[in-house]
């Protein structure tokens, strides 16, 4: 009797959403019989991110509230976390909704799902000490410092520095995030976190660097990294086959997630600190929400939101609940992030074509003219009575002096020759494959001898010695392999230019990965007003 054949099952093609889940890294895992498994690896990256320092000390950063004693008022940790949920929930939403052709593996389905909740995770990690007002003080600074240095260059170099000190006249935590994940954790070695290619685009909120900012595109509002990282982001799109000035379609995933997280908690927040009461809240959101319905032409009555009203659920907003006085605005925000989540799947799903084609550009929830103008009548309210209020700018205040200050303190670092600053700490800093120009001789007491005359110099340099020993290794690390970066990517112009590029992202890795109390500690140490000083 002869076996009956069992036919094969054909390999199920991957859909076009799964092209874009790679497992590939800068540097291959060394995990045995782990390599190709794409939903084994994201989920390995959602572990690198979370037990990393970087991701513990957003515990100590803002969200609106600086150096903030009540722990019910949200830290950029809390936020992240929170943002973490929201993206997760989203994506499996997406996952379930995606039909026939689209349908993704079980493989595919949940590395799809994890990589969105790390890039929602990561997306803040990059932040400074009291956030975007932190990230303002650090380009004035820099700008005024980069243009100093720019004429100290030799011509024949003027231009490209120009460029490169875009990196810091245009800085923002979105790619010094990326700079974290890619550099600055140095875990192990040059690779920092290592992370797949699928999640270093993931968390490419913007695509390009910052010399392609335009704040009319979408996609260029702001650098989506620097220059220094440029060939490590253009590695990784080219793994995931995401074009040039394009995004990977769990960006738009993320995007959402953050702008329901931080618009709805943040105004809660300003509930917590009494800010403003549910009366202030409900009046002044109906006028603005109606505002924004308006340019929709959408009337408030005709306002439709999934499958319910939306003027219905305002009028939870009128409740006389005899429970805490933000028991209204609870339920608001509850009955609200449901339908959020729902709109932002839904779009995802609606646009699937144009996103997998990479053709769109606008966030998901703007298909949706009355969640959009939910969310931008939030973020009104937020600019308006949140954001400005005395309890988040007296803060602010006081952390924009401490940067300055620690920047003005830090800045002899930053005035020495290359070759001087290499030789401090017994040449700590030297980096071994660039040559550098020794100090001119000043004087006729001055050695002959350039490596003794550096060494004398950098000898001399008392105060810059202690300034330099603040510096951490693994930042110092970063450093050398920063400059070894630029020199290759841009070998016309002299070694001593390219250090000095180094030096300063340096000192600004230095800064941006503090804490806002340690920042303002360090601050007073270093304007000799305190002595103690807390971690990092």
């Amino acid at each position: 009797m002869k076996s009956r054949r069992v036919p094969r099952k054909k390999p199920r093609s991957a859909t076009e959403l799964e092209k874009f889940l790679v497992s590939t890294r800068e540097q291959e895992t060394s995990v045995k019989n782990r390599q190709g498994k794409v939903d084994v690896e994201v989920t390995s990256d959602y572990g690198r991110a979370i037990f990393s320092s970087s991701i513990r000390r957003l515990q100590q950063k803002a969200q609106v509230f600086p150096l903030e004693d009540n722990a019910a008022v949200r830290s950029r940790l809390t936020h992240s976390l929170e943002v973490a949920y929201l993206g997760r929930t989203i994506a499996q939403k997406i996952v379930s909704g995606l039909r026939g052709a689209r349908t993704l593996s079980p493989a595919g389905a949940s590395a799809f799902v994890t990589l969105v909740e790390t890039s929602c995770l990561v997306h803040d990690i990059g932040n400074p000490p009291f956030g975007h007002f932190g990230e303002n003080e650090i380009r004035k600074w820099c700008s005024k410092h980069w243009e100093k240095v720019v004429g100290k260059c030799k011509p024949t170099d003027s231009l490209v520095m120009k460029r490169l000190g875009q990196d810091f006249s245009g800085f923002d935590g979105n790619p010094q995030g990326f700079r974290i994940l890619t550099r600055l954790a140095w875990a192990r070695d040059k690779h920092g976190m290592n992370l797949t290619h699928a999640t270093l685009c993931a968390a490419q909120k913007y695509c390009g660097t910052p010399d392609k900012v335009a704040s009319r595109a979408p996609l260029l509002k702001k650098p989506g990294w620097f220059f220094s990282e440029d060939t490590i982001a253009s590695a990784a799109r080219v793994a995931c086959g995401v074009r040039e000035m394009r995004r990977h379609p769990a960006v738009f995933v993320m995007e959402s997630a953050d702008d329901i997280a931080y618009c709805l908690s943040d105004i809660e927040d300003g509930f917590e600190k009494g800010v403003y009461d549910v009366r202030l809240f409900r009046r002044n959101f109906k006028r603005l929400l109606e505002r924004e319905l308006g340019k929709a032409s959408i009337k408030l009555t005709e306002a439709r939101l999934a499958k319910d009203r939306l003027v219905d659920v305002l009028s939870l907003l009128d409740s006389r609940d005899p429970h805490p006085v933000s028991a209204p605005f609870f339920k608001f925000k509850v009955w609200l992030t449901r339908v959020l989540v729902e709109s932002a799947a839904e779009g995802f799903v609606v646009h699937y074509d144009k996103i997998v084609a990479q053709d769109m550009e606008a966030p998901i929830l703007e298909s949706n003219p009355v969640a959009h103008a939910v969310l931008e009548g939030l973020k009104a309210f937020a600019r308006e009575y949140l954001f400005c209020s005395p309890e988040a700018e007296q803060m602010e205040l006081a952390g924009a002096a401490a940067i300055r200050g620690i920047l003005d303190a830090m800045n002899p670092l930053l005035e020495l020759a290359p070759a001087v600053f290499q030789a401090l700490n017994g040449g700590r800093f030297k980096i071994d494959d660039l040559r550098l120009d020794a100090p001119p001789r000043q004087n006729a007491n001055e050695p002959e001898n350039p490596d003794k005359r550096t060494e004398n110099h950098a000898k001399r340099s008392a105060l810059e010695q202690r300034l330099a020993r603040l510096l951490p290794e693994k930042h110092v690390l970063a450093y050398g392999e920063t400059t070894r970066a630029i020199a290759r990517q841009y070998p016309e112009i002299q070694h001593d230019s390219v250090e000095q590029y180094g030096r300063v992202h340096l000192i600004i890795d230095y800064l941006s990965g503090m804490t806002d109390g340690f920042a303002l500690a360090l601050y007073q140490r270093l304007s000799g007003t305190h002595a103690g000083l807390g971690r990092a």
